[in-house]
Protein backbone atom coordinates (compact mmCIF):
# COMPACT_ATOMS: atom_id res chain seq x y z
CA UNK A 1 0.00 0.00 0.00
CA UNK A 2 2.82 2.40 0.79
CA UNK A 3 4.29 1.80 -2.66
CA UNK A 4 1.07 2.93 -4.36
CA UNK A 5 0.68 5.99 -2.16
CA UNK A 6 4.31 7.08 -2.41
CA UNK A 7 4.72 6.53 -6.14
CA UNK A 8 7.13 3.60 -6.13
CA UNK A 9 9.45 1.51 -4.00
CA UNK A 10 12.36 3.96 -4.29
CA UNK A 11 10.16 6.82 -3.05
CA UNK A 12 8.64 5.20 0.04
CA UNK A 13 8.79 7.63 2.92
CA UNK A 14 9.60 10.64 0.73
CA UNK A 15 6.10 11.96 0.14
CA UNK A 16 6.14 15.66 0.93
CA UNK A 17 2.53 16.65 0.32
CA UNK A 18 -0.73 14.78 1.06
CA UNK A 19 -1.94 15.72 -2.44
CA UNK A 20 0.59 13.24 -3.87
CA UNK A 21 -1.51 10.36 -2.52
CA UNK A 22 -4.26 11.19 -5.02
CA UNK A 23 -2.17 10.60 -8.16
CA UNK A 24 -2.58 6.83 -8.59
CA UNK A 25 -6.24 6.35 -7.59
CA UNK A 26 -7.50 9.30 -9.65
CA UNK A 27 -5.26 9.39 -12.72
CA UNK A 28 -5.32 5.67 -13.52
CA UNK A 29 -9.12 5.32 -13.98
CA UNK A 30 -9.21 8.54 -15.97
CA UNK A 31 -6.64 7.22 -18.43
CA UNK A 32 -7.75 3.61 -18.84
CA UNK A 33 -10.99 3.30 -16.94
CA UNK A 34 -14.44 2.21 -18.03
CA UNK A 35 -15.34 5.69 -19.26
CA UNK A 36 -12.44 5.70 -21.69
CA UNK A 37 -13.27 2.25 -23.00
CA UNK A 38 -16.96 3.16 -23.35
CA UNK A 39 -16.12 6.31 -25.31
CA UNK A 40 -13.84 4.40 -27.65
CA UNK A 41 -16.55 1.83 -28.32
CA UNK A 42 -19.21 4.51 -28.89
CA UNK A 43 -17.01 6.63 -31.11
CA UNK A 44 -15.97 3.62 -33.18
CA UNK A 45 -19.66 3.02 -33.91
CA UNK A 46 -20.24 6.64 -34.95
CA UNK A 47 -17.02 7.54 -36.77
CA UNK A 48 -14.54 5.76 -39.05
CA UNK A 49 -12.00 3.74 -37.09
CA UNK A 50 -9.02 5.77 -38.36
CA UNK A 51 -10.58 8.95 -36.91
CA UNK A 52 -11.10 7.22 -33.56
CA UNK A 53 -7.49 6.02 -33.53
CA UNK A 54 -6.17 9.49 -34.41
CA UNK A 55 -8.34 11.09 -31.71
CA UNK A 56 -7.18 8.53 -29.14
CA UNK A 57 -3.54 9.12 -30.06
CA UNK A 58 -3.92 12.90 -29.87
CA UNK A 59 -5.67 12.61 -26.53
CA UNK A 60 -2.95 10.28 -25.23
CA UNK A 61 -0.22 12.67 -26.40
CA UNK A 62 -1.94 15.63 -24.74
CA UNK A 63 -2.39 13.65 -21.53
CA UNK A 64 1.27 12.64 -21.56
CA UNK A 65 2.40 16.26 -21.98
CA UNK A 66 0.14 17.43 -19.15
CA UNK A 67 1.32 14.71 -16.76
CA UNK A 68 4.96 15.05 -17.85
CA UNK A 69 5.08 18.78 -17.19
CA UNK A 70 2.75 18.84 -14.20
CA UNK A 71 5.51 19.40 -11.63
CA UNK A 72 7.04 22.46 -13.37
CA UNK A 73 3.54 23.79 -13.98
CA UNK A 74 2.64 23.27 -10.33
CA UNK A 75 5.76 25.12 -9.21
CA UNK A 76 4.98 27.99 -11.59
CA UNK A 77 1.28 28.27 -10.68
CA UNK A 78 1.62 27.61 -6.98
CA UNK A 79 -0.44 25.52 -4.61
CA UNK A 80 -3.22 28.08 -4.08
CA UNK A 81 -3.82 28.55 -7.82
CA UNK A 82 -4.02 24.79 -8.23
CA UNK A 83 -6.60 24.56 -5.44
CA UNK A 84 -8.67 27.34 -7.04
CA UNK A 85 -8.53 25.60 -10.43
CA UNK A 86 -9.53 22.32 -8.78
CA UNK A 87 -12.55 23.91 -7.14
CA UNK A 88 -13.51 25.64 -10.38
CA UNK A 89 -13.36 22.36 -12.29
CA UNK A 90 -15.43 20.70 -9.55
CA UNK A 91 -18.06 23.39 -10.05
CA UNK A 92 -18.10 22.78 -13.81
CA UNK A 93 -18.43 19.02 -13.29
CA UNK A 94 -21.27 19.56 -10.80
CA UNK A 95 -23.07 21.82 -13.29
CA UNK A 96 -22.72 19.19 -16.03
CA UNK A 97 -24.04 16.51 -13.66
CA UNK A 98 -27.06 18.64 -12.73
CA UNK A 99 -27.74 19.24 -16.43
CA UNK A 100 -27.65 15.50 -17.11
CA UNK A 101 -29.96 14.76 -14.19
CA UNK A 102 -32.44 17.44 -15.29
CA UNK A 103 -32.38 16.20 -18.88
CA UNK A 104 -33.01 12.63 -17.73
CA UNK A 105 -35.83 13.68 -15.40
CA UNK A 106 -37.43 15.83 -18.11
CA UNK A 107 -37.26 13.01 -20.66
CA UNK A 108 -38.75 10.59 -18.15
CA UNK A 109 -41.62 12.93 -17.28
CA UNK A 110 -42.32 13.55 -20.98
CA UNK A 111 -42.38 9.81 -21.62
CA UNK A 112 -45.03 9.40 -18.89
CA UNK A 113 -47.33 11.90 -20.59
CA UNK A 114 -47.01 10.12 -23.94
CA UNK A 115 -47.85 6.67 -22.58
Amino acid sequence: METLMAGGPRAVGTVKEPEEFVLVPIVTPLLVGPGTITELILFSALYPIYEVIIAALLSSAFTYVVIRFSQPLLRKLGSNTLKVLGRFMSLIIAALAIGMILTGATNYIESLHIA
